[in-house]
């Protein structure tokens, strides 16, 4: 397993706020639930608005967050995966998400939620005045062999990336005022079963 991992100031914040204006003026809505294989609003297990920019900013921050994970994996030793399509997301107050898991075992889910190697969370505001918001703290949930699950409580800051395996339990504790904007994505493993493209 993956431990979470909180690495500071990968994105600066006038591209963060450019980013969240980019997420505004896209006409943010209601975020759908997987289940099996489908999307379904359910707003007792998530309560978010998604978001999507068409803007310069979304592609430089992309490419920042990339970075960051793939100098963090390697430390692992393996070969890292591929950047799966990024979701931007807005919780208002109120907004939350419930404990569950990024990796999927269902069949029925597409090969990305099934092949999630990294969960990768990027913090456009902080929990501190004056952009800040209060609440909305990322839980994880590590387990471990012969110990009691530990509990990691990673609270927001500008830039900040948050990195763990997409197998842990995780949620997001309720916004009690303010705003919370974050980028989600992930590493993808790559297909080794299927033959390489020749051009």
């Amino acid at each position: 397993m993956f431990a979470p991992l909180l690495v500071p100031e990968v994105v600066p914040p006038d591209e963060c706020v450019a980013l969240i204006d980019e997420m505004l003026a896209s006409s943010p809505g209601p975020t759908p639930v997987l289940r099996n294989g489908q999307d379904r609003f359910e707003p007792t297990v998530r309560s978010s608005d998604s978001c999507t920019p068409s803007g310069p900013t979304s592609l430089k921050v992309l490419s920042r967050l990339e970075r960051a994970a793939r100098q963090v994996w390697a430390d692992t030793g393996s070969e890292p995966g591929d950047l799966s399509g990024a979701h931007y997301f807005r919780y208002r107050e109120g907004g939350f998400v419930a404990p569950h898991r990024d990796r999927s075992v269902n069949n029925d889910d597409p090969r990305e939620v099934r092949w999630r190697q990294l969960s990768l969370v990027l913090f456009l505001n902080s929990g501190e005045p004056p952009d800040g918001f209060d609440g909305g703290a990322l839980v994880v949930y590590a387990t471990h062999q012969r110990r009691p699950t530990s509990q990691h409580t990673l609270r927001a800051q500008t830039g900040a990336l948050a990195l763990f395996d997409p197998g842990l339990v995780h949620e997001v504790t309720p916004v009690r005022s303010g705003t919370r904007y974050t980028v989600v994505t992930w590493l993808i493993e790559r297909d080794t079963t299927q033959p390489k493209e020749i051009r």
